[in-house]
């Protein structure tokens, strides 16, 4: 995971409905989680790196991730093995 450097925390979660089938975690450690908070960081670089991933029961999914900056929401999806229509 990539996110910029900024001064509000960016925080990622797995909706409600999918909690069941799958976990997402990035950093070290990058341990299953429902949701994973990215502390603010307003450093000289314009972007920091993260290791991790998703942790998924089925063989392929198209998997939502809610992604909150601030007061703002948007929920993207990620096509794990298959393509998202």
């Amino acid at each position: 995971m990539v996110i910029r450097a900024g001064k509000k925390p960016v925080t990622i979660s797995v909706p409600t409905a999918w909690r069941r089938r799958v976990r997402i975690g990035w950093g070290n450690p990058a341990a299953p989680a429902s949701v994973v908070i990215f502390a603010a960081c307003p450093s000289p670089r314009a972007w920091n790196a993260y290791a991790g991933g998703f942790y998924l029961r089925a063989h392929s999914a198209c998997v939502p991730l809610v992604f909150a900056v601030g007061g703002h929401r948007a929920t993207l999806r990620f096509g794990l093995g298959q393509h998202c229509a």
